[in-house]
């Protein structure tokens, strides 16, 4: 299984897909405002952990440079989300949402309401917002998967013949 996460303080999209880039679960973490950072972060690590206890592969949207608001806080945010996926021997991947979308749609226009419409039509899916980004991360990564796995066989074949 591979995992998606497009990651905020207020609403963190998650999906989990299967090798056939099917949809088996998706989830958006929520924090409560009032609370501390700290304690918004670990809930939502806690969180995303439980829910992605069978993905051995987790994509994570990486802080856009031009990213708006809490900054800091969100970058912190994908820290501890990296520490504890790595920490569970899972591979993460960090890719920007762009370089993610132009992967798996072809092409990636700079407005997100165009990427949406463009990725509903292309992947025809009913996710919107938040879990429509985190099912475009988890594509992503599933081509990065594929493509490593057909190298490593590639290789494997190679030095059967030496």
């Amino acid at each position: 299984m591979i995992a998606g996460i497009d990651p905020s303080l207020s609403r963190t999209g998650v999906v989990v897909i299967d090798a056939d880039g099917k949809v088996k679960r998706d989830l958006v973490l929520t924090s409560d405002p009032k609370d501390n950072l700290i304690d918004r972060i670990c809930r939502i690590g806690d969180d995303a952990n439980l829910f992605l206890w069978d993905c051995r592969l987790v994509v994570i949207e990486e802080v856009p440079y031009k990213a708006k608001g809490r900054i800091v806080d969100l970058a912190e945010l994908v820290g501890a989300l990296i520490y504890i996926f790595a920490k569970t021997d899972r591979a993460v991947i960090l890719v920007h949402p762009l370089t993610a979308a132009k992967a798996v749609l072809g092409r990636a226009p700079m407005n997100k309401k165009e990427r949406h419409e463009l990725a509903r039509k292309v992947l025809k899916t009913d996710l919107k917002g938040d879990l429509l980004d985190a099912y475009i991360l988890a594509l992503y990564g599933l081509k990065h998967w594929r493509k490593k796995n057909d190298n490593m066989r590639r290789h494997n074949r190679n030095t059967q013949d030496l």
